[in-house]
């Protein structure tokens, strides 16, 4: 079944709603994990993932700065050659 039109603008201000609510607790733009500690909404995470594409859109969308993306560590490169 079709998600509605209003339904869908109705559940994205929810969301950013509860993004703006958790940035004031926290002083600061929520990052995801405090995010998905302290949100209300069932399954929020997926719902963000739905409407935004991510969280750091739906911070953007909920008028808030987003936090810096936040690269995995780079692996340290093996050497190719073999030693004899």
């Amino acid at each position: 079944m079709k998600m509605h039109k209003y339904d869908k603008d109705d559940k994205s201000e929810l969301i950013t709603n509860e993004i703006r609510r958790i940035a004031q607790k926290f002083g600061k733009t929520p990052t995801q994990n405090e995010y998905k500690r302290e949100t209300n909404l069932k399954n929020s995470t997926g719902q963000i993932k739905y409407f935004f594409g991510s969280l750091t859109k739906a911070c953007e969308s909920a008028g808030l700065i987003p936090n810096p993306i936040q690269q995995p560590p780079k692996k340290a490169k093996i050497c190719s050659r073999s030693f004899v």
